[in-house]
């Protein structure tokens, strides 16, 4: 039977941001069951309470969005990816500033700071939201097709034409026994350095740089350090996916497999899901007349 889960303790932490270039303090604390993932951001001296959830996305092109009441966060996959991963429901992360520390460009400082705390089973059963039939989104050769499953797994699929990353398809599929700590946490944010120059230019990423993102010539990796792992790219593609499924705000029983999928898409998906009650339904553990705990409909 599975339960909501907290942090057992607060941990703190600080860093600068990779569009700001600011610096940022933040705290992740534990929260009651139901309250799901809110982010209390300090604006002039007022909180500001943003859940992380659909309703609070605010359309942009590139990366997750959270606005409410005129105040905007963004750079929060890295950690909506992580507390998902782990299997955290209910948490308050209070911050100063407008976007979370880039740190290396992976999840890895937010994995350390989730089994720093530890983590608090809660009474409460968790949610799942089951799939009943099959979506695809798509635009041009992008796609996403959702498919009904009883465990969650996620398949991206990338092509890159490049002498380093490789000439062809990178595919990576994470599932509930991959290990996100040792196998996605360390995968980084990536850019082309062209694109990078492009979207500076734009006052996007303008802190982005060779310690806190993996940034590609076109024929080297510039980090000293080089790729972390042969398929990094699609691994970061796959981390970016589970912050996306997180702003369901429960689990999910259902297969995802990708081909190029970008944020937009990945947003188109999640809408096209919800919009149609008749694609899903809300599970939980329910107690039967023999004692016996099993998944079952309770919306």
């Amino acid at each position: 039977m599975t339960k909501q889960k907290t942090l057992n303790t607060k941990v703190y932490a600080s860093g600068v941001g990779i569009h700001s270039n600011k610096e940022v303090n933040f705290c992740l604390s534990p929260a009651p069951a139901n309250s799901g993932i809110i982010f209390r951001v300090n604006d002039n001296n007022t909180f500001v309470d943003i859940p992380a959830t659909l309703q609070y996305i605010e359309p942009s092109p590139l990366f997750i969005t959270l606005s409410k009441n005129s105040v905007r966060l963004v750079s929060v996959e890295t950690l909506l990816a992580s507390l998902y991963a782990f299997g955290i429901d209910n948490v308050i992360v209070e911050l100063d500033g407008n976007e979370l520390p880039a740190s290396d460009g992976s999840a890895s400082l937010f994995a350390f700071l989730i089994k720093s705390a530890g983590i608090k089973e809660l009474e409460e059963n968790k949610k799942y939201l089951k799939l009943k039939q099959a979506i695809i989104c798509s635009e041009g050769e992008s796609y996403i097709r959702l498919t009904p499953s009883d465990e969650f797994r996620v398949t991206c699929k990338n092509s890159y034409t490049h002498p380093v990353i490789c000439n062809g398809p990178q595919t990576y599929t994470y599932s509930n026994t991959t290990s996100f700590e040792k196998d996605l946490s360390r995968s980084r944010r990536f850019f082309m350095q062209g694109e990078l120059l492009d979207l500076q230019k734009s006052m996007l990423y303008t802190n982005a740089n060779l310690s806190n993102a993996l940034i590609l010539s076109d024929d080297l990796v510039l980090n000293e350090d080089g790729i972390r792992f042969v398929d990094e790219f699609v691994r970061a593609s796959v981390a970016k996916t589970l912050a996306h499924i997180s702003l369901l705000s429960m689990g999910l029983f259902a297969s995802y497999t990708s081909y190029k999928a970008n944020h937009n898409l990945n947003l188109k998906l999640l809408e096209t899901l919800l919009k149609d009650k008749n694609n899903y339904e809300v599970v939980s553990n329910v107690m039967d007349e023999s004692g016996e705990y099993s998944l079952a409909s309770i919306l």
